[in-house]
């Protein structure tokens, strides 16, 4: 399958021989062969009596099927009845096509996600400035809480080129509070002499956390190393929880990517070669872009950790995510 999804990948540049063949049909038993393994992959995904691996590849590989037949499947694959690493790949499959379906799909759908799938959304929403106008007019009009939408995301729309999108961003930036991470972290100082429960902590710790850290065995390994942040005390892990943008490494920073097609990729990268970079982001989620197909890559000057934590932490479950960290050996 990767060799055929290649072949169709280079027929799909115009300047390319294959296209010249397909525009005069001469590729006819290649595409014979495809159809049939995209109609068998596509009866696999939909197969709720296959193994949840075998279903999450056969749904991987359909980027290679047709914009038409991922719209037709991918609805029915997108439902909390299904297993999340379904749901995941379906989400993620289809947002590589330019579809207008995926939007609305995801957006009737959001109350009803789960908020790591809804950070997977997210992810597709903000990738293609037609759905992100959608998004940010939802969340303007208060069909969307804007407490569910990332202040980092809002913090790179707001710098987009699209004027539309940018004072949309703004707009939303300036609604949702302070920015001034500053009186923030001040605000949450009685944390650090308020006793915390370790347990309690721990289980926000898997909440909240372990999207991006790793820690006794759970969780993924994006952000630093968390064992280690006691040695620097519990005055500087409230700051970077709630400042994380004040001491970025240069290793953890977030990137925007626009390739070829109109897709914005974002994540921190972990792998680079003379052709390709590799973005990776919460939950270990990853885009290979190859360096023909990117037209930019920058960096935001911002941590892959996103602010806002306040939104979720009260000054309680700050003491006690810190009492957590302070103990883990």
């Amino acid at each position: 399958m990767p060799i055929l999804g290649k072949l169709l990948h280079t027929r799909s540049r115009r300047d390319s021989v294959l296209h010249q063949l397909a525009a005069k049909g001469e590729l006819e038993d290649i595409d014979q062969t495809m159809n049939q393994m995209l109609n068998a992959l596509e009866r696999l995904a939909l197969d709720d009596s296959a193994s949840v691996d075998a279903r999450f590849t056969a749904i991987a590989n359909l980027r290679y099927a047709s914009g038409t037949q991922v719209s037709n499947i991918m609805p029915s694959l997108i439902d909390n009845r299904q297993p999340i690493e379904v749901q995941r790949a379906a989400m993620t499959t289809w947002g590589r096509f330019e579809s207008n379906a995926i939007t609305e799909t995801l957006l009737n759908q959001w109350s009803s996600l789960s908020p790591s799938l809804r950070e997977t959304a997210s992810e597709i929403l903000f990738s293609r400035p037609d759905r992100l106008t959608v998004l940010l007019n939802k969340v303007a009009s208060g069909n969307i809480p804007l407490s569910e939408i990332s202040r980092s995301r809002l913090q790179v729309a707001a710098k987009s080129s699209d004027e539309t999108i940018q004072e949309l961003a703004t707009k939303l930036l300036d609604a949702s509070g302070s920015k001034n991470r500053e009186e923030i972290v001040q605000a949450y100082q009685s944390s650090l002499q308020t006793r915390g429960d370790a347990a309690r902590g721990s289980q926000l710790f898997t909440t909240h956390c372990a999207n991006c850290h790793r820690l006794e065995n759970r969780g993924h390994e994006i952000g630093p190393n968390l064992a280690t942040v006691k040695t620097r005390g519990a005055d500087f892990i409230l700051a970077n929880v709630l400042d994380p943008n004040r001491e970025v490494n240069p290793q953890y920073l977030n990137y925007i990517a626009l390739d070829v097609d109109g897709r914005t990729l974002t994540g921190m990268i972990t792998d680079e070669s003379a052709t390709s970079i590799t973005l990776q982001r919460a939950e270990s989620a990853k885009d290979e872009l190859l360096r023909v197909d990117m037209e930019r890559l920058q960096s935001t000057g911002m941590s892959i950790m996103p602010e806002g934590f306040e939104e979720q932490l009260s000054p309680q479950a700050m003491a006690d995510l810190i009492a957590y960290l302070m103990q883990v050996k």
